[in-house]
């Protein structure tokens, strides 16, 4: 009986065992590859706000001696956005997912190419160029940055609600498993 109880102990701690490896192991997928992107994909948002409105006061002003200060922000907002996407591209997304992220970071280039042409533009003095690249196709683009941002969140909730109903079916499985493993070696 001795034999009998060490083997259904060892069971069941093994069972216990790799039921709380799996759980973190989906805890840490939600939180990694969903809640991380998510402040990823504001912080994209704000810095293409950031240059864009930047570059508007600029134009509307008409204010070429700001066109330095408006390219070295432009410049500074460039690299981080470039490491985030970088880095939202690296994660662990579903084809679905995968697609919107692609889109929202053709719009994310999009506006940061017009609000380089903008400024360009502006810094030559030619000040209808500059304002036609904000309004035709910075403004646009952004508008369509935000829509795909959402469009992701949305997904992204989604999708962490089916990991996590996924894990609560594995959590319950594995309970049952050890329970039963428990009642066997009564």
């Amino acid at each position: 009986t001795l034999a009998v109880t060490s083997i259904v102990m060892i069971v069941v701690g093994a069972l216990g065992w790799t039921g709380t490896r799996s759980s973190n192991a989906a805890l840490d997928a939600i939180f990694s590859n969903r809640f991380m992107p998510t402040g990823w994909v504001g912080t994209i948002e704000s810095h293409s706000r950031e240059v864009l409105e930047k570059a508007e006061d600029i134009v509307i002003r008409q204010d070429t001696s700001a066109v330095k200060g408006g390219m070295d922000l432009l410049n500074e907002r460039k690299g981080e956005v470039k490491e985030l996407s970088a880095k939202l591209q690296a994660t662990e997304l579903t084809e679905k997912e995968r697609a919107i992220v692609d889109e929202f970071n053709r719009y994310e280039d999009e506006v940061l190419v017009a609000v380089n042409e903008a400024l360009l533009a502006a810094q030559a003095g030619t000040f209808d160029k500059a304002e036609s690249a904000l309004i035709d196709r910075a403004r646009p683009s952004y508008q369509k940055l935000t829509g795909a941002g959402d469009d992701l969140l949305s997904m992204q909730i989604e999708v962490a609600q089916e990991m996590r109903t996924s894990a609560e079916t594995t959590f319950k499985r594995n309970s049952a498993l050890i329970l039963g493993a428990i009642i066997i070696g009564i």
